[in-house]
């Protein structure tokens, strides 16, 4: 099975055109930063069940990203948040633009709407 097809088939499964939308934004991607790494790619998204509550209970209208999440988490690729995360506008890698320690600095710029990474401002 390729990532391709498993997306495919998360499309026309998918029960809400939420989670449609996430489908049709995702795209692989690499890391930019030292010390994130995937070997085949990372894929970003909101990965979260679609869920609303109801007299008390959450329910679940769409698992659909979770299902795929571990389908592409299977065939080796990286899933992360994509609200966590810039795309350089030169190369297209993804760069951390959230801390995710107390020690965190960003590597690339994001300035006025544009974001890049800082492997492509080494080369400025």
């Amino acid at each position: 099975m390729t990532p391709e097809y498993a997306i495919s088939a998360a499309l026309k499964s998918a029960r809400t055109s939420e989670v449609r939308d996430r489908l049709h934004r995702l795209v692989v991607r690499r890391y930019a930063e030292p010390g994130y790494e995937s070997e085949r790619g990372v894929y970003l998204s909101n990965w979260n069940d679609l869920t609303r509550w109801e007299n008390g209970t959450l329910v679940v209208l769409d698992d659909t990203m979770e299902r795929l999440e571990n389908i592409l988490t299977k065939m080796d690729y990286v899933c992360d948040w994509e609200d966590e995360y810039a795309i350089c506008d030169d190369c297209g890698s993804a760069f951390r633009s959230e801390p995710d320690n107390y020690f965190w600095q960003m590597y690339g710029s994001q300035d006025n709407g544009d974001n890049v990474c800082g492997t492509c401002l080494k080369a400025i």
